[in-house]
């Protein structure tokens, strides 16, 4: 499959949880093979790699009170610069201000046409979480609909708290295309942790 969009690897991905899958990329010229297998997320059943979207840094929302409302970023706002290095991308800018801990970040915006200069002071949770109060436009990722018995298949793959007999079941099932009643009933037995 032609990757087109990072929603392309996403579903790729996500479907593919413990299986390797081959990646073929260019990079300075020379095409070059990589295979990784996603792990398995055990609360969604979907397979994750560690890649993260492309976002670029346009400001979707500022919360009011928060750091950026503070430092007068707009909705709109793209942010071009922080301590006068470049932000290409959204997670360059939150690894940035992450890093200054409770220092101040110069930030360079655009707004309409214009370039302006401001200071961002980091703000962290008490958990230790970098909260700017700033939303950026995520990439959206849909996936087909599945029954439950493939949902739950890929969900309790080496799961402990689902016991052993049930995932076979639940294999052997899938495996044959079959819907098993019983399976549904053992199923809706189970606590939910």
């Amino acid at each position: 499959m032609i990757i087109h969009t990072y929603r392309d690897i996403q579903e790729i991905v996500s479907r593919n949880p413990q299986k390797p899958l081959t990646f073929l990329y260019r990079r300075n010229g020379e095409t070059r093979q990589t295979i990784i297998t996603p792990e398995l997320n055990k609360d969604t059943g979907a397979g994750r790699i560690g890649v993260y979207a492309w976002i670029d840094p346009i400001v979707e929302g500022v919360r009011k009170d928060s750091a950026g409302y503070i430092a007068g970023i707009k909705k709109g706002d793209t942010i071009l610069k922080a301590d006068g290095e470049e932000v290409p991308h959204t997670l360059f800018l939150l690894n940035k201000l992450s890093q200054a801990r409770s220092k101040p970040v110069r930030l360079v915006l655009l707004r309409d046409g214009k370039t302006i200069e401001t200071d961002l002071l980091p703000h962290f949770t008490d958990t230790g979480v970098l909260d700017t109060g700033l939303s950026f436009k995520p990439i959206v990722f849909t996936a087909r609909s599945e029954t439950i018995l493939q949902s739950f298949k890929k969900g309790s793959r080496g799961n402990p708290r689902i016991p052993l007999p049930i995932q076979s079941a639940v294999l052997r099932c899938s495996s044959r295309g079959l819907t098993c009643p019983k399976l549904y009933l053992a199923l809706s037995a189970l606590p939910i942790t």
